[in-house]
This record gives C-alpha cells, structure tokens and sequence, in this order.
C-alpha cells in the first residue's frame, strides 16, 4: 500500500464562506434580472437562457456544501467506552512469540487509538505516529481520502457530525499480525465501517479536485470495487505497518503506514 504526500485539498474549504458569497450575490443578480423580465418582453431563448443559468447556480451551490461537509472524508458508532477500559485483558497474550519492540508498539498505540473518542485518537497519532505519516481512509478498494496526521481529531469529530462516513473498532485489542520479519511487522484490527452519502455529497466527491485519491494497485483484502452506501454497516479493517528503521549505529521500530480500509 502506497501513501501519498498531502495535498491541498485541505485547504479548499478555507475559502468556501467566500465563494458561497459570491455564488449568493451571482444568485440574487440573477434573480434581479429575471425579476426585471417581468416588465420588458424577451424573446423565449433568453427566458431559457437566464433559467439554465439559475439553475447551474444552484447546483454548484449545493455540491460546494455538499463536499465541504465531507472534506477530508459519518453514521455515529454505537460504542461508548474507551479501548483503554478493555483492552487489559488481552495484553498478556497479545505479543507472546512476537517481536517485543514492534509489537507493544502496536499495542500502546491501540490502547489509545479509538475512531469514536477523536480527541484520544490525535493523541495516539502524535505520540507514536510520525509527523510526515498521514491517515488512509479507504472508501472502497481503489479510492481513498488521505487525512492530514495533524486533523486526524478533527475530521473525525466532524465526521462523526456529518453522519456519512464514519467507523468504529470491533473486538478491541483483537489485532492480528499478518506478515511479521526482521524489518517489517504487518497488523491489523477489525473495524465496522458506515457508508451513508447522499446523492449530491457522491456526486461531488466524484469530480471535486483531490478529495478522492485513487490507489492503483487497490487495497488488499477489498472487495468493494465501487463507492457505495451501507448505513447499516459493513466489514472494514484497520492496517498498520511497523518498519525497522537503521539510525546509524542503531535503529528503532516505526510506524510508516496507517489506514481504515472498507472490505
């Protein structure tokens, strides 16, 4: 799985209460100007014409809100304690037959990551997640959005607003170790993902520039080949990948890449 730099689609809605007001003043001249057909005759293609033009205004209006309440990319997860709370109970067995450093580096970080506590989950991300790695979220095999490391709390209490995307950790501490050597530890967790766009946020999102990146290659274990909606919830995964990373005469354990995955 590749990750991409960040982009700039971070910040476009910075700019959107200015293009919304400029939209709203094209909006109301329009509206002027139809106004004043009312009381000099035009001929039918120009009546038409100013139509079409209210309507295109109208549309991009509704699309630029619609993308804005999804920028960066939920349903609220019905979980309501910590994986702090739960997790003890599988600490024991979780790394027995493990590499120590890359594994209770994975399990300290999931004894703080919780997609439905996003303060507690920027913690995580700060403290052992390095700056330059940002966070995948995976919406079917190919498309993903990319959310900068810093507005990983953010995105996910707005997320949890929007009620459009959201997900939530199944069976807490229950990670399995899928590839596992002297440079590179592979784990993931299951997840329950939710899928709710409505048509104008899906149609925007299709053709909004840099929201939706696109991973080639796909992501493993995928099955969902086209952007679809499951509100009731669907199987997702949570990968994180661990490399062993030289310092000179030493080295440390790191992790590199981090992503919620629809399956």
């Amino acid at each position: 799985m590749i990750v991409t730099p960040a982009d700039e689609s971070d910040r476009d809605c910075d700019m959107t209460s200015k293009e919304e007001n400029a939209q709203l003043i094209e909006l109301e001249n329009l509206e002027d100007e139809l106004d004043e057909s009312d009381l000099v005759e035009q001929s039918p293609s120009k009546r038409t014409s100013g139509r079409l033009r209210l309507l295109c205004v109208c549309l991009v209006l509704a699309m630029v809100a619609a993308v804005c309440s999804m920028k960066d990319a939920v349903v609220v997860p019905t979980t309501t304690v910590s994986n702090m709370l739960s997790v003890e109970v599988l600490d024991n067995d979780l790394c027995q037959g493990q590499p120590q450093e890359p594994c209770n580096l994975m399990r300290n970080f999931g004894l703080v990551f919780d997609p439905v506590f996003p303060a507690q989950s920027q913690v995580a991300m700060d403290k052992y997640v390095p700056s330059n790695v940002n966070f995948v979220l995976a919406l079917d095999r190919f498309q993903y959005i990319l959310i900068y490391h810093q507005n990983l709390g953010k995105r996910l209490k707005e997320y949890m607003s929007s009620k459009q995307v959201s997900f939530e950790m199944v069976g807490v501490g229950t990670w399995k170790m899928t590839s596992v050597n002297s440079r590179e530890f592979v784990a993931e967790h299951p997840l329950k993902m939710y899928v709710n766009l409505n048509f104008f946020t899906k149609g925007a999102m299709q053709i909004w520039p840099n929201l939706l990146k696109r991973q080639e290659a796909g992501f493993s274990d995928s099955r969902t080949t086209t952007l679809t909606n499951c509100p009731a919830g669907c199987a997702g995964k949570l990968s994180l990948k661990i490399v062993k990373q030289d310092n000179g005469a030493s080295s440390s354990w790191r992790i590199s890449e981090i992503a919620a995955i629809r399956l």
